[in-house]
């Protein structure tokens, strides 16, 4: 076990770890989408090779349109994000943000939902896989008002007419993130359902 070596605390070069591990973390985000991708790409090539050919465009992402809201659900927590390197890291917050964005008007756009919320709330609910510390500042949500304003839900992502609120729970099971968008003046109804 000699080339085993011990490393002093002292030693350590803790910037360089912590730089190490956010790559490590924005390369397993964008091998997360590049699998979805070519999951569905192999899914299209499998059913165009059958006689009947029947396109499996699935995303994991769920829409449900209810009469007050439309509530969406992504797998998982939202992606990381360290908002001082946004700047030096365009391409990867492009790539989230269009891929993102892109799943998610493409499944408001299957549903046919016509709904505008023209002074909206947004509630942003995140289910945890554990009890770790995670600040709600360091997960990537500009796409989420994108998405609600390319699908036309919301006219636009303006103070004037989008309010939203982050909150987190626990599902040791079932990992997700909830976007549940209703009209601002139906909030009272909207928290009813909550009870």
């Amino acid at each position: 076990m000699e080339y085993i070596r011990h490393i002093p605390v002292e030693a350590w070069n803790l910037v360089e770890q912590d730089s190490q591990l956010e790559d490590s973390l924005k390369n397993l985000e964008l091998s997360k989408i590049s699998l979805i991708k070519s999951l569905r790409q192999f899914r299209n090539w499998e059913d165009l090779s059958k006689e009947t050919p029947k396109i499996n465009n699935k995303s994991n992402i769920e829409v449900q349109d209810n009469e007050d809201y439309v509530k969406i659900i992504i797998p998982g927590i939202l992606p990381y994000v360290q908002l001082n390197h946004k700047l030096k890291d365009k391409n990867y917050y492009r790539q989230l943000n269009m891929f993102y964005v892109g799943e998610i008007t493409r499944k408001i756009a299957e549903q046919d939902i016509c709904k505008e919320f023209k002074q909206a709330f947004v509630l942003i609910k995140q289910f945890f896989p554990d009890l770790k510390i995670r600040d709600f500042d360091n997960q990537f949500k500009s796409f989420i008002f994108n998405a609600l304003r390319y699908s036309r839900l919301i006219p636009d992502d303006s103070w004037e007419n989008l309010t939203y609120m982050e909150c987190g729970e626990l599902d040791r099971i079932t990992p997700r993130t909830e976007i549940t968008i209703t009209n601002l003046h139906k909030l009272g109804d909207f928290f009813s359902v909550f009870d």
